[in-house]
């Protein structure tokens, strides 16, 4: 369990993880398995290796189904059938959920409605005394509001208190190469640590030096870490937390800025056993012909970690996309399996297949073995 690190900002440098391999960079267990008891709840248990994965079933028409069982279900593990142990109805796990709001200037015309629905969606998923939601914002800073906690009061308190930055007039020289560390947990007593990073600066996804390096000017205050907003909140908060796990994304997708590349943001997730759920709001005054690469990003995210997206439209207000992944955590299965010994560091596939036609199951699209 990690300590209550209250209120702290990550500072995010312009300093590639690209030169690292992945393996190095965030090495994660993958953690506790659920297990079943003589009634059939979930339990947990550290001692086994096993691989866990939620997964969500729909028929044709799109409706949760969630009256399956563990017979139901053909796991395959790179491409080799896998015996299922550890089988659960999702409804009485634990949740923990972690909401990232985008609050660059892209949504300063959105961000409220976006706040009075995530008011909204936290009473209705939140259990008392069982469930616990954090908040993190990002734009040119990732920071995390409000850290893990039960309190709908304190988690309203910190949405209603999300702005967007004031546009600024001037710019700024800015030099490179940056100074290429990664600083988290800044100024919290007992908390600090700093990350060299080599190689060079700006990510495949973040702004570059001109060729033949030099100085380039960029806007004071500009950027969006979607990237490193969802590293942090998968590596630096829910990495080490048991039970169900899910990261809820608003925004529209567009990340300027970050170190890190969406296939690593990606893989941290799945070493921390989470969801996520984006939500594509886009501003039609915002980026413009940028959203279409937005929703590419957030339904990539989404797709391979296991969670669904979801776009905001005039048909689909965000009342109700809130709603259907409401409706989701509410009906998930839980399944468990043991990886062969001889799995190896590299990224299994795995595939999950419900027996019954018409059916469509959507889970993760592999794993990363517990020695990796």
């Amino acid at each position: 369990m990690m300590p209550n690190l209250e209120r702290r900002t990550f500072m995010a440098a312009l300093a590639s993880l690209a030169a690292l391999p992945l393996g190095a960079q965030f090495k994660r267990a993958e953690g506790s398995a659920p297990r079943t008891d003589t009634e059939g709840n979930a339990t947990f248990r550290v001692d086994v290796d096993v691989v866990n994965i939620l997964a969500t079933v729909r028929d044709k028409k799109g409706a949760i189904v969630n009256n399956l069982q563990r017979e139901d279900f053909q796991l395959l593990d790179g491409g080799v059938a896998r015996d299922i142990h550890y089988f659960a109805r999702q409804s009485d796990i634990p949740l923990t959920i972690g909401i990232l709001f985008d609050t660059s200037l892209s949504q300063r015309n959105v961000l409220e409605i976006q706040r009075d629905a995530a008011f909204q969606f936290l009473d209705h998923v939140l259990r008392p005394e069982q469930d616990e939601a954090f908040i993190i914002k990002f734009d040119a800073e990732v920071e995390l509001v409000q850290d893990l906690t039960a309190s709908r009061e304190l988690l309203r308190r910190a949405i209603a208190g999300l702005r967007t930055p004031e546009p600024q007039q001037g710019r700024r020289p800015q030099t490179w190469p940056q100074p290429n560390t990664f600083q988290i947990g800044v100024g919290i007593p007992g908390t600090r640590r700093t990350r060299r990073i080599p190689g060079r600066p700006g990510g495949p996804a973040g702004p570059r030096p001109p060729q033949g390096g030099g100085t380039r000017r960029v806007p004071t205050g500009v950027g969006t870490l979607l990237y490193d907003a969802v590293f942090l909140a998968a590596d630096e908060v829910l990495a080490e937390k048991q039970g169900r796990k899910a990261i809820l994304l608003i925004s529209d997708g567009v990340d300027y800025g970050s170190k890190l590349t969406r296939e690593s943001t990606v893989e941290s997730a799945q070493r921390a056993d989470t969801l996520v759920y984006s939500v594509f709001y886009a501003d039609n005054q915002g980026y413009g012909a940028m959203h279409s690469r937005g929703g590419s990003t957030l339904r990539f995210l989404s797709a391979e970690t296991g969670g669904g997206m979801f776009e905001v439209s005039e048909k689909y207000p965000i009342d109700w996309v809130f709603g259907q992944i409401d409706e989701e955590l509410r009906n998930q299965y839980s399944l468990g399996f043991a990886p062969t010994p001889d799995a190896g560091p590299a990224f299994r596939p795995i595939e999950l297949r419900v027996n019954q036609k018409d059916l469509h199951v959507r889970t993760r699209k592999g794993y990363f073995p517990k020695s990796a």
